[in-house]
């Protein structure tokens, strides 16, 4: 970064479980000031949810049918990029992007 920190970028392991859930629950919470803020859950999951989302993602990870990166500043996770395959024999040649970056790290209007 241009501020000479180094951002790691890794795939996610089944230890990031805490860091996933403080994150994307900050996104949940920035998404409730700003309706049009676009992320893909509506509500704040349980513990056990959690558990099995990473889970699956893990899976989804290990068979190819997604790629997913996580952005790591300091050991807290600052973002992530997805991709997500297309599901049936037709559409398995693209896929879905995601990217997400933590609020504090993305770039302020400047206007």
């Amino acid at each position: 970064m241009k501020n000479g920190k180094k951002i790691v970028i890794r795939y996610p392991k089944w230890d990031d479980l805490n860091n996933f859930v403080f994150y994307l629950n900050n996104l949940l919470e920035e998404s409730e000031r700003d309706q049009d803020f676009g992320i893909l859950f509506e509500k704040k999951y349980t513990m056990d949810e959690w558990v099995k989302w990473l889970a699956e993602l893990l899976v989804r990870i290990e068979t190819g049918t997604e790629i997913y990166l996580i952005a790591e500043d300091d050991g807290v996770m600052a973002g992530f990029t997805n991709i997500t395959r297309g599901s049936v024999a037709f559409e398995r040649h693209h896929g879905i992007l995601g990217i997400s970056v933590a609020e504090e790290l993305r770039p302020r209007n400047r206007n």
